[in-house]
């Protein structure tokens, strides 16, 4: 597992970076939370979630992407840009290097929003070669 600091480019594309009203969803979104609710039924109950930490540190290696990836959610990856220190989204191409594709492989013409959801939606390279090697490991042996 490497880190998230091998896969992330300096980025110049502003569209990117976090507006401030996307800093303050993100807040909420990812702080600890104690809601009460009512079900369909009447039934009122308390959403609890846990808090998550802020941003999504450099010197750790990146979560599970999903189909929501480059969205305003919770589990959207926001990195602080190593050059910049801002917040930001991750970009296509560092969401391919995340799932061990080459750079550039959604890049058909398809919007951002549906190469996110690609690579959202995408099993990681590395892990599906590791279960291939185990078994074909396991198969010799017999």
């Amino acid at each position: 597992m490497c880190p998230l600091s091998n896969i992330v480019l300096p980025c110049t594309d502003s569209s990117f970076y976090l507006t401030d009203k996307q800093r303050d969803q993100f807040s909420y979104l990812r702080g600890k939370k104690k809601v009460q609710r009512k079900a369909s039924t009447g039934l009122s109950y308390q959403y609890c979630e846990g808090s998550m930490s802020p941003f999504d540190s450099l010197d750790l290696p990146g979560r599970t992407m999903l189909t929501s990836e480059g969205s305003v959610n919770r589990s959207s990856h926001i990195i602080p840009d190593p050059k910049t220190g801002r917040l930001r989204f991750l970009t296509p191409v560092e969401c391919e290097r995340l799932n061990g594709f080459p750079d550039g492989w959604t890049d058909t013409g398809m919007p951002r929003s549906s190469r996110y959801f690609m690579m959202g939606n995408a099993l990681v390279c590395g892990i599906v070669e590791k279960l291939g090697d185990q078994l074909l490991k396991i198969m010799k042996e017999d």
